[in-house]
């Protein structure tokens, strides 16, 4: 189901939101390889287990049997819920970035698309789902990353702080922040507590000038985000160049633009501490606003008859008497083990995480074709038809 977009060229443009930084040059951008220095071996003294090798896809030979690195991820506790969002320790403070002094950073933005698979896509349609940002803040030794944009799977302003000295990373959404340690951050992406799908993250590879900057960093942060040991990503990172262009899954994203900064060591700490402002989140989240959903035709419009049968009904939350509010909804029911995004002649309309249920509001009463995929591009729901109003159910089975 992976689709490959064609490789072409990037120009960095200069970001409106630099806070007061220098203006971005314009570079055309980065490409690969130069892995990082293998992590030193074990203490002389410390046991060897017998007969194990590491390969570079990370995984493991015991006496003949292979294991994958995935095999020792831990599942991932649900998130302490309290009535309002709580920050977990991290499993190391960052003293190190505790003051003020001045630090250089880059300031990457990339522009990510949802690719959606051509069996679900339409030509019919009028509707263009929008892009989503990725904003990463990186150093010599640290990184910073934000996603803004309805396209996410996670709340709008989730946050992901990365070391080179530790891996797993810690990560901020509207439940508050936690520690992830590696192969988890992809269960944190796909809303589910056990690993899941463990996908490919690409780089594009480049010839000429590359952008400057620690680009093994933005490698590493791929290398948390698809499940895979951090150094078979990094070592397709051209060590002191950022990647103009990365893809994993069903995710497209092509830098847009570099703009140097300096800021205080404190903004770019990886634990705990100075955590972003995130709003709570609700357990349905919409791609598209509600008078884009009206302009997805249905296959077959409601009849009279089905019409009479199904009068419309209100939104959740709506007062019962308000008939101003009576609108189309979809009901969608959630009860598989990880969050999904549903779809409608092939556009996305909602993200909907697990064991959730909640509405989609404006679409035109009919019958519609709609399914669902994960957030790394896996069936969740086949294609069928749904009326209008009506309720959609996912299964796990389904």
């Amino acid at each position: 189901m992976a689709l490959w977009l064609a490789a072409s060229g990037c120009n960095v443009v200069a970001d409106p939101r630099n806070e007061g930084a220098e203006q971005a040059a314009a570079t055309s951008l980065p490409a690969p390889v130069a892995p990082r220095s293998p992590p030193e071996g074990q203490a002389k003294d410390a046991p060897t287990p017998e007969a194990e090798t590491i390969d570079a896809a990370g995984d493991r030979t015991d006496g003949g049997q292979t294991r994958t690195w995935a095999s020792d991820v831990k599942p991932l506790p649900a998130p302490r819920r309290s009535g309002r969002a709580l920050n977990e320790r991290a499993v190391m403070p960052d003293r190190a970035y505790a003051n003020r002094s001045l630090i250089t950073v880059r300031r990457l933005v990339y522009r990510v698309h949802y690719l959606v698979p051509k069996s679900f896509r339409e030509t019919r349609t009028l509707v263009r789902p929008p892009a989503g940002e990725l904003t990463v803040d990186v150093s010599n030794d640290r990184l910073r990353a934000r996603f803004f944009g309805p396209t996410w799977p996670v709340p709008e302003g989730a946050e992901i702080r990365l070391r080179r000295d530790t891996l797993g990373v810690y990560a901020f959404d509207s439940n508050g922040g936690r520690q992830l340690s590696p192969g988890q951050l992809a269960m944190w992406f796909e809303g589910r507590g056990t690993p899941g799908v463990r996908a490919t993250a690409r780089v594009r590879r480049e010839t000429g000038r590359v952008a400057p900057g620690p680009g093994e960093l933005v490698c590493a942060l791929l290398a948390e985000w698809t499940g895979q040991p951090r150094d078979s990503v990094m070592r397709r990172c051209v060590s002191g160049g950022l990647p103009p262009w990365f893809a994993f899954g069903p995710w497209r994203a092509e830098l847009t633009a570099v703009v140097p900064l300096e800021l205080p060591a404190s903004q770019m700490r990886g634990d705990e501490l100075s955590p972003p402002d995130l709003k709570e989140s609700n357990a349905v989240r919409s791609v598209l606003a509600g008078n884009e959903l009206a302009l997805i035709r249905p296959l077959r419009p409601a009849s009279a008859e089905f019409s009479a049968r199904h009068p419309l009904s209100q939104a959740l939350g709506e007062p019962a008497d308000d008939e101003a509010t009576r609108q189309p909804i979809l009901h969608l029911v959630n009860e598989t083990d990880a969050r999904a995004l549903v779809f409608a002649a092939g556009i996305p309309l909602v993200w909907i995480d697990a064991h959730s249920e909640g509405d989609v509001v404006g679409l035109q009463q009919g019958r519609h074709t709609v399914g669902a995929l994960r957030a790394f591009g896996t069936l969740a729901i086949t294609r069928r038809p749904v009326e209008v109003p009506g309720t959609l159910t996912l299964r796990a089975r389904d």
